[in-house]
């Protein structure tokens, strides 16, 4: 990683002002993500021609300079597909020069981002265009772009930073710990505000997996090294339907939260309409 930053900042980087963007995507679509993988390129695709489309209008034949960044991990290590972006924050004339610009908003980004997506998922057959269409007009939909992070144009340290922290692995270091009375490793993090715990999924796994190498390294009969692989393949499936179910929670909880906007919107236009009507008696 560390390599990987005083590499790019010497080889692509032009020494001019950068920026951060994040984009992300809605917690009730993650799992169409999750089962192909190869959407998330498609995002990339989307990114980059909504960076192209920007600054065109605003400096036309102009190009973005970019570095697009997939990460699939929340802070739990749960499943959260998002894209970084290191961009230049100009563009480049065909020439080779450089304009700083201002910020592309996120209020911009956002709605061309949702579109965007909506549209692949459409085109994939994996949201119908009811679905798509109610997203649109959603005023809270989850998806989000930020840009909030800058660098300026004479800190090549902090290039590199943002270039290693988009490469970052999705464990870090400072919060694993070694328990070698139990043989685990623990990993401290933030609770989820869904699942209502940490890491007690990849505590279980460690120690499954702890489990099965002793089970497999012991001089036993075969007849009772099949009978505890057996048992372990059975708590092995037993613990996928539970992840499986949490998973599948997480989507209503999502639901629920989409008709509970709904729902008041709803309730606001009437009561609008009622005002309205009442002024014109």
């Amino acid at each position: 990683m560390l390599a990987y930053g005083e590499w790019v900042e010497a080889n692509v980087l032009a020494p001019v002002p950068h920026r951060q963007y994040v984009f992300t995507i809605p917690r009730v679509l993650r799992p169409m993500f999750a089962r192909r993988r190869a959407l998330l390129g498609k995002l990339c695709n989307i990114i980059e021609r909504i960076f192209d489309r920007a600054y065109a209008s605003t400096r036309p034949g102009a190009r973005a300079g970019i570095i697009l960044f997939v990460q699939t991990f929340g802070d739990l290590v749960n499943f959260n597909p998002h894209i970084h972006v290191l961009a230049a924050d100009g563009a480049f004339d065909g020439d080779g020069g450089f304009t700083v610009l201002a910020p592309i908003p996120s209020k911009v980004l956002e709605p061309w981002f949702r579109a965007e997506v909506l549209a692949l998922l459409r085109c994939e057959g994996m949201v119908s265009e009811v679905l798509a269409e109610k997203m649109l007009a959603w005023r809270h939909t989850g998806f989000s772009a930020h840009n909030s992070v800058r660098v300026r144009a004479r800190d090549a340290a902090g290039r590199r930073r943002l270039a290693q922290y988009m490469l970052r692995a999705p464990f870090s270091l400072e919060k694993m710990s070694y328990d070698p009375e139990s043989c685990v490793v623990i990993y401290r993090s933030r609770m989820h505000r869904t699942l209502k715990r940490n890491f007690e999924i990849m505590q279980q796994t460690v120690a499954e997996l702890s489990e099965s190498m002793q089970a497999m390294a012991s001089p036993e009969a075969p007849q009772a090294k099949a009978t505890k692989q057996a048992e372990m393949v059975k708590k092995t499936y037993e613990r996928a339907v539970t992840n499986m179910k949490e998973l599948g929670e997480m989507i209503q909880h999502a639901n629920a939260e989409a008709v509970e906007v709904l729902n008041k919107r709803f309730t606001e236009a009437m009561d609008e309409v009622k005002s309205l009507a009442q002024k014109a008696k």
